[in-house]
Order: structure tokens, then sequence, then C-alpha cells
């Protein structure tokens, strides 16, 4: 990495392709994959911030409008970490995850004010070395497929920055199993607000954020994730989870419909 550049992107647009990422900075040294409970209660640590990514892709959360989100997925290959150096690398492969998503891995990298390189290393054969680039910072928000396979009411309130929420209804009533999956998937979706995955406009990642509560269950049928103190994201952010809703309704438990407000 070259010692007097903090950003470098060198990523080209194709929807399957592997990526390497590399960071350094003492944030590297919080990641909750690099220190142990022991060293540091893991409330305090830092998400890391490329499994956090990882894990949202592959609840299709960043199919956007050109990929089923059943066929979204990601992988990490290969993992280092250097805590001398206080560095940390890592080998990604992705597929059919929409070009936006690469604009929601930088803010999550460069919200933690880390030096940051993140490039294309393999191709698949059918690319060429003509293959565009892209710029990051210029990228919109994976956005969605329309219509979705469930109702879709979406309200737009006075005041976007507090009293914000997202209900999951389902058609019929969900077993444990169901609900704790859709927590798990709330919560991942939470930490990417709250970690600067989504500013609005040219808003620097590290003054976005989102403060949430705990997911519930609101009745037999449904599960509410609310957010009554402040929201101060981008509205594509709830792209991420119509397109997570449609893996729930095809796997899990039939959605009848989401509630956004």
């Amino acid at each position: 990495m070259d010692d007097h550049v903090l950003i470098k992107f060198d990523v080209i647009d194709a929807a399957e392709q592997s990526i390497s990422v590399t960071a350094q900075g003492r944030e590297v040294l919080l990641f909750t994959s690099n220190v142990s409970e022991e060293e540091l209660d893991p409330v305090d640590a830092t998400p890391d911030p490329v499994e956090l990514f990882i894990e949202a892709a592959n609840m299709g959360m960043f199919a956007g409008a050109d990929h089923a989100a059943t066929a979204s997925r990601g992988r990490i290959i290969a993992r280092n970490f250097d805590p001398q150096s206080q560095l940390q690398t890592w080998r990604v492969a992705l597929a059919s995850v929409d070009k936006g998503a690469f604009r929601i891995l930088m803010n999550l990298l460069v919200a933690l004010d880390l030096r940051v390189e993140v490039k294309t290393i393999s191709k698949l054969p059918s690319l060429t070395d003509d293959r565009p680039r892209l710029y990051y910072s210029d990228l919109a928000y994976p956005g969605r497929r329309d219509p979705p396979p469930f109702r879709l009411e979406i309200s737009r309130p006075s005041r976007r920055s507090v009293g914000r929420s997202v209900q999951i209804v389902f058609v019929r009533e969900p077993d444990e199993h169901v609900v704790e999956v859709v927590y798990q998937g709330f919560e991942v979706w939470t930490k990417l607000l709250s970690w600067g995955a989504y500013p609005i406009g040219r808003t620097p990642p590290q003054q976005s954020g989102a403060i949430s509560d705990l997911a519930y269950q609101h009745d037999a049928y449904s599960v509410v994730q609310a957010f009554p103190e402040y929201f101060g994201c981008d509205e594509a952010s709830f792209n991420a989870v119509i397109n997570w809703g449609q893996i729930l309704h095809e796997k899990y438990c039939p959605l009848e419909q989401i509630l956004i407000g």
C-alpha cells in the first residue's frame, strides 16, 4: 500500500469477481475478529467491516434491481492480520452483487478513518482488461427489484431523521426460528446503518448513522425495527430490507407486506 495515499480504489464493473481489501490504522486492532473477550468487551469492539459487508451480501441486501436476492453471495477466501503494523487484508469473492455495493463497502472502511485499498484481483475469462472501472463515490446505492413478491407500503414522514421504522408482516404466524432469523437480519442491517454505510449525498461516512431500538415482535404475524431517536441515513438504505425480504419470503415464510415509515 502506498504510504502517501489514504484511499485507493481500482475495481472493475462486474457482478462476479474477486477483490482484495487492505486496511491500515489503529481501528484494525479493535475489530471483533482481532480481539478476545479477555482483551476487550465485545460491546466495545468494532465490527469487522468486510465481514459485515459479506454477511449483508449473503442476505441479498445488495442484490439491486438486476439480480435475484437469492443469487447474491459473498465469501472471504483469505484473511491476514498484522498487529504490529496495524494492517488487515482480506480476499473476497462476490457474485450477483449490485455495483453500488462497493460504495457501501468503501463507506464502512472510510468511516473508521483507515488507509484503504480495494482492487479487483481476478476476472472471469470472459472479461477483458478494457472492462470499465468504477468510481465508488459516484455510484448509486443498490436499488431493488420491482415489484417485490409482497405488498410494499412506504410513507414519507415530515421529519426523516426521527421516528422511522420497518415492519415485516408475514402471511401466517412465523415459528420461533423464523422470528430469530428476522432479528439477526435486522441486527446486520442496523449495524450497517450505525457504522456509516449509507450517508446522505456527500455527507462523510463518519457523520452518518442511526440509533435503533432492538427489533421486537409487534404481534403474532409481524416484527418491527424502530429508530425513535435518530435516523441519519439515505432512503436507499431501506432497499436492503426489501431485497432481504425476498429471501425471507422464498426461503422461510411468505411475507404479506413490508411497511416503511
